[in-house]
């Protein structure tokens, strides 16, 4: 069975669904065919992106005579040329049964405009949902069409079309999420709201979610053919939003019956407040983009333009606007009114096209984009005077905000790329310098130690695990140029402990939540490193029992390390900034770096080495 939805948008609207057998109940094509007038500008109909369906009134407008037909009709293996010069209502008698022909005669014999929506399914597929606005011009009606169906095939689940739609979609059934497709996952990372998307989190802008468990139900039972709205994820802990425009209608997964889910990303045009306007309606109200208006007039003077030209620019009453009069003269600006007179008076066969795009504002205080396509025509008559200047007004606004929006996004995705460029630089920097750090370092301790290679080797590789972490911990930092010095400092001195043998010695640690550039971090963890290796070596001799704390502070300015023991301590004679020790030497050279100051706190007990130095702004000495 195949069905046919016909909503008309009015306050007293109709909604009615007819369901019919097969095409011939859809579509007829008798033999009569009647003559049909030039149409002019049929180039530039078809050339058009959304589809115009043109029709002359035949016997006071009880039927319609067909002059145009875009092609929709090849989802049902029909020409729409077939149909020129046949009646409408009697090619499409399912149009009569439904009431969207008694919609078009009321536009004619009124002249008022009507708006309609169509859907057609199989029961298994969405062949075309369109947006339909019925106006009368000149004698002619005009159905400007936009088509609003997402490709049917998408419901096949055929992985490679499903995985290169560029919309992000999904597929729900029985409240779960079966598959997402690529476009969606990007979504998902780029947004860090919608992971993990879990099927409880779909909120609607206008929709309740009883609202939604009744549309649900219907779309299940194919009582509606489809639905949408703006779907919002707000993150439980951030509280930050992700809007998406939700198309949702019923498909196919593995054979069974699914809701289909397919979101455009609109968080950064809603934020920027770009498209505010498009999407806090839901996606029947896109419709205003099909609009355009034509005016036209003589070298001499204004001829009239079509009623269109009113909603573009915000005119309530029409009768404000004296006949005769080139309505666009109150808004366009002067350099573009200079350049379209300039068109007219010198436009023929080789010059005779123009386009303008300029802002405006309304008539409401609105401001707006619009472009103007331009036309010459040479007059039949050979009266230069009578050749016709054709305008097509469209307002471009919300596309032009959307290419804004697209350039300032490429703008800061260069910006990003440039910066990891930078970054990769400074990180390659980084570790030849700090690889040579530890090479200087290994040959002075060589020196001291040259009997000794054990120790070298031990010495070596705390050392490098002490750069490491540094590294570690600047690559988990969202600025990838700091290290919190509490993390540092904490896993630092953990790692250590982990190889000693004595279970003795507990460790504290009294650290500041502060931050440090790598530069200041390589030599104060490598100090570190060497005070936290005396102490656990020689502090508790034949496993005694002690303590070992670590304390940093910050004071405006001014950074305090101390690293002290309750163990046997220093010698008495011992000078900590004279002192020839191998690894004092390393210390105080590393301290010289910092241009810091070393110091023996001289305890009553243990060791207590402390290391005063400054840093401007937390990154550089």
């Amino acid at each position: 069975m195949m069905n046919l939805q016909f909503i008309e948008k009015s306050k007293n609207g109709i909604n009615k669904t007819i369901q019919f057998k097969g095409f011939e109940d859809f579509i007829f094509l008798d033999e009569e065919k009647y003559d049909i007038p030039n149409l002019p500008f049929k180039n530039l109909f078809n050339r058009l992106d959304y589809g115009i369906d043109i029709l002359l009134p035949y016997n006071n407008g009880e039927d319609f005579i067909i002059i145009n037909l875009f092609e929709r009709w090849k989802s049902f293996g029909k020409n729409s040329k077939d149909f020129i010069g046949h009646l409408f209502g009697k090619s499409f008698p399912i149009l009569e049964k439904v009431g969207s022909l008694d919609i078009i005669r009321n536009v004619y014999k009124t002249h008022n405009p009507a708006n309609v929506k169509l859907f057609f399914n199989d029961d298994k597929f969405l062949k075309f949902n369109l947006d339909v606005k019925c106006i009368y011009d000149e004698g002619f009606i005009f159905l400007l069409s936009e088509n609003k169906t997402f490709d049917y095939l998408i419901n096949q689940h055929n992985n490679k079309l499903f995985n290169k739609y560029s919309q992000g979609i999904f597929y729900v059934r029985d409240k779960k999420i079966l598959k997402k497709n690529d476009a969606f996952r990007i979504m998902e990372q780029e947004n860090n709201s919608l992971s993990p998307f879990i099927y409880k989190d779909i909120k609607f802008e206008n929709t309740t979610s009883f609202e939604w468990e009744r549309i649900e139900e219907e779309l299940l039972n194919r009582e509606m053919i489809s639905f949408s709205d703006v779907l919002i994820y707000i993150n439980p802990k951030t509280k930050d939003k992700a809007f998406y425009n939700t198309y949702v209608t019923l498909g196919l997964y593995e054979n069974e019956p699914a809701l289909c889910f397919i979101c455009v990303n609109i968080t950064q045009a809603r934020l920027a407040k770009i498209m505010a306007d498009e999407y806090l309606e839901n996606l029947d109200n896109v419709q205003k983009l099909s609009h355009f208006a034509v005016l036209t007039r003589t070298r001499k003077e204004f001829i009239g333009f079509n009623s269109e030209i009113y909603n573009i620019l915000e005119i309530p009453d029409p009768e404000e606007i004296p006949k005769g009069k080139d309505i666009l003269d109150d808004y366009v600006p002067a350099d573009i009114k200079e350049a379209f007179y300039y068109f007219i008076h010198n436009s023929d066969e080789k010059n005779n096209r123009l386009s303008l795009t300029y802002p405006i504002i309304t008539y409401e205080g609105h401001n707006k984009t619009l472009t103007s396509n331009v036309y010459f025509k040479r007059s039949k008559v050979g009266n230069p005077d009578l050749d016709e200047i054709i305008s097509v007004v469209q307002d471009i606004t919300d596309s032009v905000n959307i290419e804004k929006s697209i350039n300032d996004a490429n703008e800061e995705l260069e910006k990003l790329l440039y910066n990891k460029e930078i970054l990769l630089e400074e990180v390659q920097n980084r570790a030849k310098n700090n690889l040579q750090i530890i090479l200087n370092l290994m040959n002075l301790d060589i020196a001291y130690n040259k009997n000794n290679p054990e120790l070298v080797i031990s010495d070596c590789r705390d050392r490098i695990n002490s750069i490491a972490l540094i590294h570690e911990n600047v690559y988990k930092s969202e600025s990838f140029d700091k290290v919190n010095i509490y993390d540092f400092i904490k896993s630092h001195a953990t790692s250590m402990f982990a190889q000693i043998n004595n279970l003795n010695i507990k460790f504290d640690l009294d650290v500041d939540e502060i931050e440090l550039d790598m530069d200041n971090v390589v030599p104060l963890g490598l100090i570190i490193n060497e005070l936290l290796s005396n102490c656990i070596n020689y502090a508790f001799p034949n496993g005694e029992k002690g303590e070992i704390k670590i304390e940093f502070h910050k004071n405006f300015e001014e950074y305090t390390l101390i690293v002290s023991d309750n163990g046997i301590g220093l010698p008495s004679d011992l000078d900590v900034e004279q002192s020839s020790t191998l690894g004092l030497t390393i210390i105080n050279l590393l301290s010289s770096q910092l241009n810091g100051k070393l110091t023996d706190l001289k305890p009553l007990k243990g060791t207590s080495i402390q290391l005063k130095f400054y840093v401007k702004d937390g990154g550089s000495n």
